[in-house]
């Protein structure tokens, strides 16, 4: 049985990159996080960064469904890894569940849409309980 190339380069101590050997760029582990009207996204980028032209994109339908307007809220940074985008959902979007999706594009040309997760945005603000504190013990007031 004969070594194949790559075992022969191994054996001479040549690193083989991903991108030499045609590995296919993947965008994985899409999440979304929402705090009330801030709005973080994340990824994982593999074998190849994304390009430039790459952007994270919002639905503006509230119901968590894809019948809005899509709208661009930050370009994707062309990085290997993890990465993540940070956008104010409160200034673009009307409160309630919104779909997300990233728009990955490669310098090869190829593009991949990545959309499963879901932000909801909530600018209602939290109702605090008032209450006294007379001699040691509590009153409601």
């Amino acid at each position: 049985m004969r070594p194949s190339i790559l075992a022969f380069l191994a054996l001479l101590g040549v690193v083989i990159c991903p991108q030499v050997m045609g590995a296919a760029p993947t965008v994985s582990e899409l999440g979304v996080v929402s705090a009330g009207d801030g709005v973080r996204v994340s990824w994982r980028t593999g074998a190849e960064p994304l390009s430039a032209d790459s952007w994270v994109e919002v639905n503006a339908a509230a119901d968590g469904s894809v019948s809005g307007a899509w709208v661009k809220v930050s370009t994707a940074p062309a990085l290997l890894g993890v990465q993540t985008v940070l956008f104010d959902g409160s200034a673009l979007f009307a409160d309630g569940a919104h779909a997300v999706r990233l728009v990955a594009r490669w310098a090869t040309g190829e593009q991949v849409v990545v959309a499963d997760r879901a932000a909801v945005v909530d600018t209602t603000p939290p109702v605090v309980d008032r209450f006294v504190v007379t001699g040691g013990s509590r009153a409601a007031g």
